[in-house]
């Protein structure tokens, strides 16, 4: 459905939607903060509200490019290098000089 409206009345129905100066938007704040997840499952414990759990969505199999067979990815645990502190170091040039 499409309705033509005047100017004024058009950007009356839009700033409609926006929040005055100096408001902030109420689910960021509480229970639906996003970091109070465990909070907010205590209190539908409480209540006794049944939240079934997301079910995963499946994944498409990541197909090599050469022969089109579905690919394996692994992953693999970085290696680090532990590097000498400045201590260590100067005074391996202290006993180098001696």
């Amino acid at each position: 459905m499409t309705t033509r409206l005047p100017g004024a009345d058009f950007l009356w129905l839009l700033l409609s939607h926006l929040l005055p100066r100096g408001f902030r938007r109420s689910r960021n704040y509480g229970l639906l903060h996003h970091r109070r997840k465990t909070l907010l499952r205590r209190v539908q414990l409480m209540l006794r509200v049944v939240i079934l759990p997301a079910q995963p969505k499946a994944r498409r199999p990541v197909l090599c490019w050469r022969c089109g067979s579905p690919m394996r990815i692994r992953v693999i645990p970085p290696t680090f290098k532990i590097e000498a502190h400045a201590d260590s170091q100067a005074e391996a040039a202290r006993s180098a000089m001696v």
